[in-house]
């Protein structure tokens, strides 16, 4: 792609999201350089900047099944992001086939930013105490391309790392033990038995790690997470397809649950 292609992509791409419809163009990015390059210009694109960000493709599964050599991530905005601290939240329709995925979100009141050559143990508790707290959270993914033609996930990278929305829950305060190795964590689609899993669920098999792999990516490293910004780590319980008039319950113990429908 030109930068000429990469801008007129991102723009049908920009246009596809604030539209809810599926993208109409054939722009699709080459290799990992390109899809990047294609969500930064998109992320440049929108009145504000980002409120947070998402880890994608976190597991081996996912990224075999989306034929990536590493997790991605994404940024995530304002214009999407909706908070619920009661019995639920209602999602507008979305006219895109989306899933859910339950997750951890963290808060953060501090900048945090990895160092060259910096330990694992000292990145960490940097980590942990730029963190203000946790929530549970619910992410809705889903992408404007056709996902029949391009199944693969360079396209997810490029579409604002394959964000429809994000719905966030409680917070509750961050201390040393608020999420710990195994930390259970449940879904349940329409009061169906639950697909079960826990926080820890990712490739590193610590979510910390995975947060530490982010703040240490070359793409990411300089710039670093920024105080009020929040983080989506990933999937604890997989990808589940999510209909219109479905309705989600997750249960993440200590961090409380949250439950959400698709509206019809």
């Amino acid at each position: 792609m030109t930068i000429q292609d990469i801008g007129n992509a991102a723009a049908e791409l920009s246009k596809a999201r604030h539209r809810n419809t599926l993208l109409d163009t054939a722009f699709v990015p080459a290799d990992i350089d390109e899809a990047y390059a294609l969500q930064d210009a998109i992320t440049r694109l929108q009145p504000k900047a980002p409120a947070g960000w998402k880890l994608g493709a976190t597991s081996t599964a996912a990224l075999e099944l989306l034929a990536l050599e590493e997790p991605f991530f994404g940024p995530l905005f304002d214009t999407w992001h909706h908070v619920t601290e009661g019995d639920g939240f209602i999602l507008p329709t979305s006219t895109l086939p989306v899933a859910v995925e339950t997750e951890v979100v963290l808060f953060f009141k501090d900048d945090v930013r990895a160092s060259d050559g910096e330990d694992d143990a000292t990145l960490e508790a940097r980590i942990r105490a730029a963190i203000a707290a946790a929530a549970p959270g619910f992410e809705i993914v889903g992408t404007r391309y056709d996902r029949g033609e391009h199944p693969e996930g360079l396209p997810l990278v490029a579409d604002f790392g394959g964000n429809v929305a994000t719905v966030v829950g409680k917070p509750v305060r961050f201390e040393a033990d608020t999420v710990h190795p195994a930390h259970g964590v449940s879904l349940s689609i329409n009061d169906k038995p639950a697909i079960t899993g826990h926080c820890d669920m990712n490739l590193t098999g610590n979510l910390m790690a995975m947060v530490m792999w982010f703040l240490r990516h070359e793409r990411f490293q300089a710039r670093g997470l920024r105080a009020g910004e929040f983080l989506f780590t990933g999937t604890c319980t997989g990808i589940t397809p999510l209909a219109v008039g479905d309705t989600a319950c997750a249960d993440l113990g200590s961090l409380g649950s949250i439950r959400i429908e698709l509206a019809g």
